[in-house]
């Protein structure tokens, strides 16, 4: 599944007052299962390989986790890899490991809720 991410540039004045410009992508939230292999790629037209990336996950689009890699006690979780060239982002899924786990350490004894669907959503800037 491709996905075209929507592109913000701005001007930002830096002390020594010289102007740069930031190109930045984000993908907005893309549904996702763990149903079977798949790859979902992120166009973007940031003219390079991202330098800074942030993948999230949501449930429902109301409370979202920050992807980064994650201990859990059964799996690992998706994405497995997170492949970057000049004009994509893809998020490698793998079938049957948890899009995502949480550890809710306030729940008493604490807590691993792992889900099987959801939404991720992918920011970049160069």
């Amino acid at each position: 599944m491709a996905v075209d991410s929507t592109i913000v540039k701005s001007n930002v004045t830096i002390p020594a007052q010289v102007v740069q410009v930031i190109a930045f992508a984000d993908s907005g939230w893309i549904s996702a299962s763990n149903t079977i292999n798949n790859a979902i790629v992120i166009n973007h037209s940031l003219g390079a390989i991202p330098t800074f990336v942030s993948v999230m996950f949501s449930p429902d689009k109301v409370v979202a986790y920050s992807c980064t890699r994650m201990w859990s006690q059964k799996n690992d979780a998706n994405p497995v890899t997170i492949e970057l060239t000049s004009t994509t982002i893809t998020l490698n899924l793998v079938r049957s490991v948890p899009l995502f786990g949480a550890w809710k350490a306030m729940e008493p004894d604490g807590v691993w809720t792992h889900w099987n669907t959801g939404y991720f959503r992918v920011c970049a800037t160069k």
